[in-house]
């Protein structure tokens, strides 16, 4: 399908308004070009590599070809058991997210009907084991490319269109030798990558860079490209240190001989040879034999050494850190070292999860919404937040408490966004606590509402004022019940409004400034208006 530059763009852009016109003209894909199963694919190239052969195939990939490069990267993965366990490692950091698409405005009507139709991209078979998962591949490979389909939507879910599947784009189908990339077409029964190549169509191809190298170009490898010889030289060290062990792993044998009995010299030489079948040898008496064995032990402890090294590396670069592969011993304390690697894999982390949710909104999420008409924007939220982040703002959300400070809407919104959990704010608790001023007035004065009469006074004096609290302050203090019901002996007891004040600050010593100031505001109101004797015999 091609699509003019200007319709593309339309279709990528979330918009709350829906042009019919232009969502009827829009066609999705609805066969795949990729197959399943790609005899195609190039062979393991491992066995055979040597530095040269690096090199070559990344020179190559500078020229645009990178179908070797992708070779090897490819058995680096399947073959190398260190490489494949800490990119897993790294891809099951996001796989294990709870990944939900929620409205990009939760107070927007539009925006909510935009993220329930929407969930049934999360129903296609394959959304997390072959969409998610083949894109997290862009965070090491220069780039992933992967294939959505569409199907003709069922007419009860009143939509258009929905996808079919997802597929995964062969990385050696991949080309750059026109400058740009291309895709190579291929045969749709064994795979085979045929002679034409086609330009990525934006309906149908959604691709994803997740690494930071924005100033490098494609071809040249991407991140990946650095764990090239660190492989290589684990898997070569390896390979020596076997040869090493087959060598010199087995003790030989050393015989002494008189070097003017040329016969004894005969003797013992056919004796070696049969003692490999004999296991062992006739000699006579006055023949010196001694078992020699090389220190395996120290001499291949520099094998292990550089193996560990070159391993050491690889988790560097994938993990940034290497704790959670490997235990080392280091110059910092075992916790301090602990929570500097942790903090650098929950960066890598947070920006894996953040750059993902970027391309599935522009390239997967918005689409579809043009597609079928949505009005509304809906977008993939994702934790960011670690653990130890949201113990972190726990804790501050309980010393804000005490102090009589609460989260706002926004607040709650952008936690919300970086828990990756749906907050709302809680109900006050229903437990008896003191009237509000004007309520109470209202109810124990047994006159009009105060709100209306303080309205009808337009700008009362103080005088006006204080005949509505002098009316009411007897059934105010008499109001407090409950956890409150000993304001009244406080005020009773007090011999001034400070000495009231001071009581009150005692005897709710636990309460929040907030919580208090409405209890002071009250009782002192009532003192005030009334005096002791009066709150005492209300």
């Amino acid at each position: 399908m091609n699509l003019s530059p200007a319709i593309l763009q339309r279709l990528r852009s979330p918009s709350d308004e829906v042009d019919e016109a232009f969502v009827s003209e829009i066609i999705p894909p609805t066969s795949p070009n990729t197959v399943g199963v790609s005899l195609g694919e190039p062979p393991a190239v491992a066995h055979t590599m040597s530095t040269d052969r690096v090199h070559a195939a990344l020179r190559q990939a500078e020229a645009g070809d990178c179908r070797d490069l992708f070779a090897i990267y490819r058995d680096i993965r399947l073959g190398h058991a260190h490489t494949q366990t800490v990119i897993n490692q790294r891809k099951l950091a996001v796989l294990t997210k709870a990944l939900t698409i929620v409205p990009r405005d939760s107070k927007n009507a539009d925006d909510v009907q935009a993220a329930e139709r929407c969930q049934i991209l999360t129903d296609v078979p394959g959304w997390t084991g072959t969409a998610m998962n083949h894109l997290l591949n862009g965070h090491l490979y220069p780039l992933a490319v992967l294939e959505q389909v569409y199907a003709p939507a069922a007419a009860s879910t009143g939509l258009r269109y929905v996808p079919s599947g997802w597929h995964v784009v062969p990385y050696h189908l991949l080309d750059w030798t026109d400058g740009v990339l291309r895709i190579w077409d291929a045969d749709q029964t064994t795979g085979h990558r045929l002679a034409t190549k086609k330009a990525p169509q934006p309906i149908r191809h959604i691709i994803h860079r997740g690494h930071l190298l924005t100033d490098i170009p494609d071809h040249w490898g991407g991140p990946l490209r650095a764990v090239l010889f660190w492989w290589l030289f684990a898997t070569q060290d390896r390979d020596w240190w076997v040869r090493f062990l087959d060598r010199f792993g087995a003790p030989f044998l050393v015989a002494k001989y008189d070097p003017n009995d040329k016969k004894s010299k005969g003797t013992l030489t056919q004796a070696f040879s049969l003692a490999s079948r004999l296991f062992g040898l006739v000699v006579s008496q006055d023949t010196q034999i001694e078992v020699k064995s090389v220190a395996t032990t120290s001499h291949g402890e520099a094998f292990k050494v550089f193996q560990e090294f070159a391993n050491a590396e690889l988790s560097k670069l994938i993990l940034g850190q290497t704790m959670t592969v490997t235990a080392q011993a280091s110059g910092l304390g075992g916790g301090a070292q602990a929570e500097v690697q942790e903090n650098a894999r929950g960066d890598i982390e947070a920006w894996d999860l953040t750059i993902l949710a970027a391309t599935v909104n522009s390239q997967i999420i918005a689409p579809f919404c043009r597609l079928n008409g949505i009005k509304g924007r809906a977008v993939l939220q994702v934790a960011v937040d670690s653990a130890k982040d949201l113990e972190g703002k726990t804790k501050l959300l309980e010393v804000a408490a005490k102090a009589g400070l609460e989260l706002t809407d926004e607040g709650i919104e952008i936690l919300n966004k970086s828990g990756g959990l749906p907050f709302q704010r809680s109900a006050a608790p229903a437990v008896p606590g003191p009237p509000l001023s004007l309520a109470a007035l209202s109810a124990l004065t047994h006159t009009d509402n105060a709100v209306a009469i303080l309205e009808r006074l337009g700008q009362p004096t103080n005088a006006q004022l204080d005949k509505i609290a002098k009316n009411g302050a007897p059934r105010l203090a008499a109001a407090f019940q409950g956890r409150y019901a000993a304001v009244k002996d406080l005020i009773a007891a007090s011999t001034s409004a400070d000495d009231l004040e001071h009581r009150l600050h005692v005897h709710f010593a636990s309460l929040t400034p907030a919580k208090l100031q409405p209890i002071l505001e009250n009782a002192l109101t009532a003192y005030a208006a009334t005096g002791s004797a009066t709150a005492r015999n209300p």
